[in-house]
């Protein structure tokens, strides 16, 4: 059920009818600036990193369900399908402060009822970033793990590059009675080439599947990374994605810090995963830091929603700090991945593969830049969702690069912005977009409400002109686009009915559908309509979506 609960929401609402008396005399500049007919038409899971709100979103970016908590998103959410939403949510601590800090979880039905929660918030373990949740319900999370700078040096640091305390990566499965029923930890996986007489003393470089203890030490003991200072340099790490391969068990992970992504077998016991099957399978992007590259080497830059698209995996390349300039990317590449579900790697060099199968732009642009959040998802029609997180900036690309939908969050940490006005405090982590046919949304109601910013403006959406139904049985509406009627064709059962609602939910006509009619709509003004049919036949109870031109 949409909250209208919020203050904001009922000011939203009152404005409707300003927004619907006077068109935007402005360029727009909030929710959907662009909406063509290659775009997917699906819909959109918004989480604003501000907002307390998560939001399912038409391509028009109007809310078709909505979902409140008393907490923040820390930060990722996702559909699971039965249609619950299932949210990582910000929980304080007095010892984990950091960039991405989440610590608690959240499921909600699609009524609005919570369903349950629970917390991964100690003052020795804190979730962070990014879950996902495995077809077996369990959810898999990632979590800093604290150490005590004593304990790194024991392990083989050094202690001039060594904070009061390191956070190593642990990724922990949990079921639902909030029980952990695996686990992987980063620091049953190091290496360290400082002190022999330590444990892990190795070559970086003939142990690629561990992780060097000391690499990247020296810029964090300095303060860089998010929240600076002692926090920056015991946030180490800093991995920020997790997703799961069903069919290959694999976890792939991305690590900020260390510009990487790493995969690790899932198909070991706890107990085999912390020792040397636990390895790092595969690692790909910066190959300075298994000692097997230079500088030169390096693709990725602060790297954010790895996952995978069949056997290739897909990320958000931030690029800052890239040599070059700071700009950003999308790119897509296929592992070495061999048929016992291995990587190749060569005795001396790097894990590849040396060229990429799609990067977007083409040609980097600093027009193009986010230097945080931020992620992408291949969508069924071939088309890519791009969330350009810090501008809280949406768009959809065709294979060629070519732009097809385009969104900007208008939600902000005290509310909606008013259409035409700089956007700003608008920040996504990522966004996720689901098909029509989704299994959450059998039976639902998707009826669109109103947009999210005020004052709003949908001029974008009047030339949409390819819209799938949204429910079984199509009804073939003509002319689609119309201007002065519509046409419904004969039901197949003898009795029906039909229902037009405009873009706010507000029934614009209604009437009994018995036979073969023409819908009077010259007086209704241009724009998106949605028309209910119901009948004795369940191929006649429809949602068909219709344009006037």
């Amino acid at each position: 059920m949409r909250k209208l609960n919020a203050p904001w929401r009922r000011i939203n609402a009152a404005l409707l009818a300003i927004g619907i008396a006077h068109a935007a005399s402005a360029q727009n500049t909030l929710g959907t600036l662009l909406n063509t007919a290659n775009s997917f038409d699906g819909y959109t899971l918004l989480a604003p990193i501000g907002s307390t709100e998560t939001f399912l979103l038409d391509n028009c970016g109007q809310v078709v369900q909505s979902w409140e908590s008393a907490y923040r998103p820390g930060l990722a959410a996702y559909l699971l399908p039965n249609g619950d939403l299932i949210r990582s949510v910000q929980l304080p601590s007095n010892v984990f402060v950091g960039g991405g800090i989440g610590g608690g979880f959240e499921q909600w039905d699609w009524e609005g009822n919570l369903v349950r929660s629970w917390n991964a918030a100690t003052d020795s373990l804190h979730a962070h970033h990014d879950f996902t949740v495995l077809p077996n319900g369990n959810v898999l999370f990632i979590a800093w793990e604290r150490h005590s700078g004593e304990e790194a040096i024991a392990r083989g640091r050094d202690p001039e590059l060594t904070s009061p305390e390191v956070w190593v990566t642990r990724v922990e499965e949990r079921n639902s009675e909030d029980e952990v029923v695996w686990a992987w930890s980063v620091w049953d996986h190091l290496v360290q080439d400082f002190d022999s007489a330590l444990p892990g003393f190795g070559e970086p470089a003939t142990h690629p599947g561990k992780i060097d203890v000391n690499f990247n030490a020296t810029a964090l003991a300095g303060g860089a990374g998010p929240g600076g200072g002692e926090l920056a340099a015991a946030d180490w790490l800093h991995v920020n994605a997790i997703d799961y391969h069903p069919d290959l068990d694999q976890i792939v992970l991305s690590s900020r810090k260390f510009d990487e992504i790493w995969i690790i077998d899932h198909g070991l016991t706890t107990e085999e995963a912390a020792g040397p099957a636990g390895d790092l399978l595969y690692r790909y992007g910066n190959p300075q830091s298994y000692g097997r590259g230079t500088e030169a080497d390096r693709r990725f830059y602060g790297q954010h929603d790895v996952h995978w698209v069949g056997d290739h995996l897909l990320v958000f390349n931030n690029g800052a700090g890239r040599p070059e300039g700071a700009y950003s990317t999308v790119e897509e590449w296929a592992p070495p991945l061999l048929s016992n579900g291995t990587y190749a790697l060569d005795a001396t060099a790097p894990f590849g593969p040396e060229n990429l199968a799609w990067i977007y732009p083409e040609t980097g642009t600093v027009d193009f830049y986010s230097g945080n959040v931020s992620g992408a998802q291949r969508l069924p029609g071939g088309t890519t969702l791009i969330c350009e997180g810090a501008r809280g900036r949406l768009f959809e690309v065709e294979p060629d690069g070519s732009i097809v939908w385009e969104y900007v969050n208008p939600v902000t940490g005290v509310g909606p912005l008013v259409q035409g006005t700089a956007p700003f405090n608008n920040q996504v982590f990522l966004a996720r977009r689901y098909a029509p046919d989704f299994s959450g949304f059998a039976g639902r109601d998707l009826t669109p409400g109103a947009p999210l910013e005020l004052n709003p403006d949908l001029s974008a959406c009047s030339t949409f002109t390819a819209v799938p139904d949204l429910a079984p049985g199509r009804l073939a509406l003509h002319p689609n686009p119309g201007t002065n009627s519509v046409h419904l064709p004969a039901p197949t059962g003898r009795t029906g009915g039909f229902v037009v609602y405009d873009l706010w939910g507000r029934i614009v006509e209604e009437g009994p559908w018995t036979s073969a009619r023409l819908v009077d709509a010259s007086m209704w003004p241009s724009g998106q309509y949605v028309v209910h049919t119901f009948g004795a036949s369940p191929a006649d109870c429809t949602r068909t979506k219709w344009i006037k031109s």
